[in-house]
């Protein structure tokens, strides 16, 4: 029997400068409940599926930064290349869904700022949309926004082992979390977050207090002395990333290139 195809998703690497600016960044992580089809229990960086609305007609017209075609020459190997820049979209509608945080530009140009009677009124228009009574284009134009697409950034690209049942193509970027937002979690999609450097986060991982996938930790793993958030961000220009898909062979995960993978 075939392996089932992977589905498109995205994911956010969320960072922040940890104060002292010496003290190094620290990225935001969630919880999934435990009755989640995918990551179950597990930590997990912001993200989801790649829906038709995030790649549909007129969606590049509201992002701020990215065209159709510069996406595609970021992603080539997704097919047709018009659907490439739906994961940014995703991305970033997922993070707004999952966590709260908006990466968009208001009608003066501004990176969006949730606070007070505009705060709450996006909070409102993210209700609707997390209850499927709005889509996401329709409030972007209620509100005049933009998305803030060229405030992320290519970092990788993990594809689920062919022997798991559920399987994710999944396109990970990175962001600077916006200023002037505060995370509030939807506790249909996350049960917990916590914001810590990737060295806590691995020794939480390593103890049993923070559950992860293998992604998530690989990930971690890279971030690792990765100086402050701009620092971050430069490494990803120029980037070739390539797909890491690894397999899991007697219970053991395996990476392209080691000994048993195939």
């Amino acid at each position: 029997m075939s392996p089932p195809a992977p589905k498109d998703a995205a994911a956010v690497v969320l960072a922040r400068d940890r104060l002292p600016p010496e003290s190094g960044i620290e990225v935001l992580l969630i919880r999934r409940p435990s009755r989640s089809r995918v990551a179950g229990g597990a930590y997990v960086f912001p993200g989801g599926r790649i829906e038709k609305e995030d790649w549909g007609p007129g969606i590049a017209a509201l992002c701020r930064g990215l065209s159709r075609q510069e996406a595609a020459a970021t992603l080539r190997t997704v097919e047709p290349p018009d659907r490439a820049i739906g994961f940014w979209v995703a991305a970033i509608r997922e993070v707004f869904e999952e966590v709260g945080l908006l990466f968009a530009f208001d009608r003066t140009g501004s990176l969006l700022r949730c606070q007070g009677e505009t705060g709450q009124r996006i909070q409102q228009l993210r209700r609707a949309c997390r209850e499927g009574t709005r889509h996401f284009a329709d409030l972007l134009h209620a509100e005049g926004l933009r998305l803030a697409t060229d405030c992320l950034h290519y970092l990788s690209h993990w594809i689920t082992p062919e022997e798991r049942s559920v399987r994710n193509d999944a396109r990970f970027f990175v962001a600077r979390a916006p200023d002037d937002q505060e995370v509030t979690l939807d506790q249909d999609e996350a049960t917990d977050f916590h914001w810590v450097t990737p060295e806590e986060a691995l020794t939480g991982e390593a103890r049993g207090a923070l559950p992860m996938r293998f992604p998530t930790i690989k990930t971690l793993e890279a971030l690792m002395g990765a100086g402050d958030v701009t620092h971050l961000i430069a490494s990803t220009r120029g980037k070739v990333v390539q797909a890491i898909r690894p397999r899991v062979v007697d219970e053991r995960i395996l990476l392209p290139g080691e000994p048993g993978y195939y």
